[in-house]
């Protein structure tokens, strides 16, 4: 089964941590007391395989600790009517938040272990300190938390520069503008096509204007504040940092291959490009850590990308415009999109499911009905391969309603989630089940000695 990307990635970052500290060799790491978790005065009669003393944990933030794609996804498609249920959010039964909660080491019932997931796909840290954070109770032990790659327009990113869900010229936008106007689009006048008339480099710059502002920092700080709001004296916050998907020696065999959603005007990821978009999760990793460094000793950031050796996208002897399946790519930490789910299910499919708001699925599907507006002709790579769409009009067909609340699904499910969502790497004659095992494990024996 498939893993949530901070579940794996955050136990190979912590690895390293927990062995640099020897258990009952001290009471401290860094500035950091092992005792401040437990409440204790001292670990001796500690057990580290009972862990049941913690009854209240919470896991906050956006889609790499909601765990999307990762196992099963929670609750039922009828509870889309409500923006914050698991099945809104996008929460699934092997993000690492989930994991640990189910964990035998935290007892054999969770009954007794009140554990609020209040991740969501899609969420921005306005959303994390106004909508999640306060609907956690309060003296919480133990809080995680994953946020700011999409205040920095992750999605927008993955528009212009690697998927071209919707990239229009300036020219086209004042067209469909003006098609709106004349046939009374109602959505399409009122949306903001900024975004997709920015190209990729445009883009870049303007994420990159976003993670030095002043209004980042501000917003991670308030992150900061509105967690320690809901900590219990002793409680912990662990926010853990975000991957870089690309391969850091920027092989060139990748700078001929494209990933775009359309058959004309394609992108390829060149290695300039690949280099920037590595270099703006550097950036954003560091200004979290900044905003952890200055929050205390209550708060500890995981940069997990720094433990990571291999594992990504474009790096040498790789094919990375293969059509055939590679699921099974020895070491990779990410979805393919021409693999099939370990239950076998097409990534070329189209879901029967309704898309919920604010998530990259809904985004890539409106961003794909703006292509159609501008060139009704344009035609998806890969169409052959695709099930048959959920929507069998024009994007002209499209009421206020509709595009707000039923947004009809043509990109394949697997077009961005199996792509950039990091998936458990993959080992030779390792099953899927062992390596389970393997990563949860050192992430509950990080919690055991205090240093997740």
């Amino acid at each position: 089964m498939r893993f949530s990307a901070y579940r794996t990635a955050t136990a190979l970052a912590l690895a390293w941590r927990v062995s640099a500290v020897p258990f009952g060799e001290t009471s401290s790491y860094g500035s950091l007391s092992m005792n401040r978790l437990f409440g204790r005065e001292s670990h001796e009669l500690f057990d580290p395989a009972d862990l049941s003393f913690i009854t209240k944990m919470a896991a906050v933030g956006d889609s790499y600790s909601a765990g999307i794609g990762a196992g099963e996804r929670l609750g039922a498609a009828y509870e889309i009517v409500d923006p914050a249920s698991d099945h809104d959010c996008s929460r699934y039964d092997e993000a690492y938040p989930y994991l640990v909660n189910t964990d035998g080491r935290l007892g054999d019932d969770p009954s007794k272990r009140k554990f609020q997931f209040k991740s969501c796909s899609g969420a921005v840290i306005k959303d994390v300190v106004e909508k999640q954070i306060p609907t956690l109770d309060y003296n919480q032990q133990v809080i995680l938390v994953s946020a700011g790659g999409n205040d920095a327009e992750l999605t927008n990113i993955l528009n212009q520069c690697i998927f071209q869900w919707a990239s229009l010229t300036n020219f086209q936008v004042v067209l469909v503008k003006a098609q709106a106007k004349l046939n009374e689009w109602g959505w399409a006048i009122n949306y903001d096509f900024g975004p997709v008339a920015r190209g990729c480099d445009g883009q870049l710059d303007y994420s990159e204007k976003i993670i030095n502002s002043d209004a980042f920092r501000d917003g991670l700080e308030n992150v900061v504040w509105a967690a320690k709001t809901r900590l219990a004296s002793t409680g912990m916050v662990f926010w853990t940092g975000y991957a870089k998907f690309w391969g850091e020696d920027m092989d060139p065999a990748c700078d001929k291959v494209s990933w775009s959603a359309w058959v004309l005007d394609k992108a390829y990821l060149t290695s300039g490009r690949r280099k920037r978009m590595n270099d703006l999760v550097d950036t954003v990793n560091s200004k979290i850590a900044a905003a952890v460094r200055q929050a205390g000793p209550s708060f500890e950031f995981v940069n997990y990308d720094h433990h990571l050796t291999g594992g990504r996208f474009c790096e040498p002897g790789v094919d990375e415009g293969s059509q055939e399946n590679q699921n099974f790519r020895e070491g990779l930490m990410f979805f393919e999109m021409n693999g099939l789910d370990l239950l076998g299910q097409n990534p070329w499919k189209r879901s029967e499911d309704p898309l919920a708001g604010g998530t990259v699925e809904e985004s890539q599907n409106v961003f794909a009905q703006i292509t159609l507006l501008a060139d009704p002709d344009a035609k998806l790579a890969g169409e052959g391969q695709m099930s048959s769409t959920s929507f069998n009009g024009t994007a002209a067909d499209f009421t206020t309603q509709e595009i707000a609340d039923n947004v009809p699904r043509l990109i394949p499910d697997g077009s961005a989630q199996r792509m950039l969502d990091p998936a458990v790497p993959t080992p030779p004659a390792i099953s899927p089940s062992a390596r389970l095992g393997v990563d949860h494990q050192i992430v509950i024996l990080a919690i055991s000695v205090h240093i997740m």
